[in-house]
């Protein structure tokens, strides 16, 4: 317990910038994945289906 007190100690603004940043950062990441295109993985990387003109838009509206 008191090496744990040690180690905080003058800290706390450092963790709550990480906090703050992870707040920051996974919102972004969730709307960004929320577009309704359709995935596919092919090993580590990520493409969109498009099939239609609508899910070109969406695509376009995406970058």
């Amino acid at each position: 317990m008191n090496t744990k007190k040690r180690m905080m100690r003058g800290r706390p603004w450092q963790v709550m910038l990480l906090l703050a940043l992870f707040a920051w950062l996974l919102p972004l990441r969730a709307m960004a994945d929320n577009n309704g295109l359709e995935q596919a993985f092919v090993g580590d990387k990520q493409y969109y289906v498009l099939r239609s003109a609508d899910d070109w838009n969406k695509f376009r509206q995406l970058v």
